[in-house]
């Protein structure tokens, strides 16, 4: 056996500062994590205070779903986010407030999102849909409802209103994913679709130590989230977004998003629901402008980035040329026929941000007025 006495003194040297490194690591992690689990706790109680969590039984995990508005309401209004997209109960709150009085609008965060439990199970459609149907049952909200399903939100909404239409008395879409139209445009976008490997168990395990939440902190990564006048809708929106910043059920949402689509648009067929299909995109130079000024309140380093200013006018000249090209086709080719596989759907433009209901609430409340008074009827 070598005496370590005999130890080259290169080598004792080495090992030392070895042993130094993982005792700075231990300390850096170590205080990761304590920092986390406080902010954490202070976030939660901060969330709680302000209503933004009810945590729900939805089988072998529990759901986030935040319920505001009428105890016995005429139409119980529900919001199904966009993929990666943690804080639709704080962004949908100004277009919520014209329902309220006589309507429940609820927003279920999905398995991964928001403050909803992470989950390895596979993320198909038909799971997504039933945790949903069953958390929202568990939180005394029974069907018919009216989903409100925002971009890819509204794939889950459009299988919801199919297998289970007895449950949906409307569908609303707001500015959907409208891949069902034509799901060979996915396999264009082969990059996109890769994200998710980012939420793989290691990263999962740096959220849980702290570490990504030193990160994001450092780098201010979460700073499109300050985008309200609101401070309380400020912090509601980070606090959600760090909670689950990267998960495992959002990984698999992401990787099964092809096939899953694939899947489902074969299958898809017209219904006598009525929906409402809100269009965003922007169809002249003029409302691609004025959703960019508005995005840019929010994102100016990430359009700076990319070289975009709203009131550079050449430029503007040059990115509407590319702009109008492919949002005309993407019309022709996908969004008109995903309209019309839907049956009894009604098609109109409100332009703006993706987030239509949060950029324009008031003029998307009216057209949702409106689709709620033809129900009623």
């Amino acid at each position: 056996m070598t005496d370590k006495r005999h130890l080259p003194r290169s080598l004792k040297i080495i090992l030392r500062m070895i042993l130094v490194i993982l005792i700075i690591m231990g300390i850096i992690v170590l205080s990761s994590f304590i920092y986390h689990k406080v902010r954490s706790s202070e976030e939660y109680d901060f969330l709680k205070d302000n209503g933004y969590i009810n945590s729900v039984p939805a089988g072998e995990y529990n759901l986030n779903v935040c319920i505001r508005g009428a105890d016995r309401p005429q139409h119980t209004l529900v919001g199904l986010s966009g993929m990666d997209a943690d804080d639709m109960s704080v962004c949908i709150e100004s277009f919520a407030k014209y329902f309220t009085d006589k309507n429940r609008v609820v927003v279920a965060d999905r398995a991964g999102y928001g403050y909803s439990d992470d989950t390895n199970k596979p993320q198909t459609y038909e799971r997504v849909v039933n945790d949903y149907r069953t958390a929202l049952k568990n939180s005394g909200c029974a069907p018919p409802y009216v989903l409100m399903g925002h971009s890819y939100g509204g794939d889950y909404a459009s299988y919801w209103q199919q297998f289970y239409p007895d449950e949906v008395e409307g569908v609303i879409y707001f500015d959907p994913a409208y891949y069902l139209g034509d799901p060979s445009v996915m396999d264009k976008e082969e990059g996109f679709w890769s994200y998710g490997n980012d939420y793989d168990a290691f990263s999962v395990v740096l959220k849980d130590l702290g570490v990504v939440r030193v990160i994001y902190d450092l780098n201010n990564e979460l700073s499109f989230c300050e985008k309200y006048s609101n401070d309380v809708k400020n912090s509601a929106s980070r606090d959600l977004y760090m909670n689950s910043i990267t998960t495992m059920a959002k990984s698999s949402e992401m990787e099964l998003a092809k096939k899953n689509n694939h899947d489902f648009a074969s299958k898809l067929k017209k219904t006598d629901i009525p929906k409402l299909y809100i269009d965003a995109s922007a169809y002249s130079k003029e409302e691609m402008i004025e959703e960019l000024r508005y995005t840019y309140k929010f994102m100016k380093d990430s359009l700076d980035a990319q070289g975009i200013d709203p009131d550079d006018e050449k430029q503007m000249d040059t990115l509407w040329e590319k702009i109008s090209v492919n949002n005309q086709e993407a019309y022709d080719a996908v969004i008109k026929p995903y309209v019309d596989k839907l049956g009894s759907c009604e098609y109109i433009r409100i332009p703006g941000n993706h987030y239509i209901f949060e950029h324009k609430p008031e003029e998307t409340a009216k057209a949702c007025q409106s689709f709620l008074d033809r129900l009623d009827k």
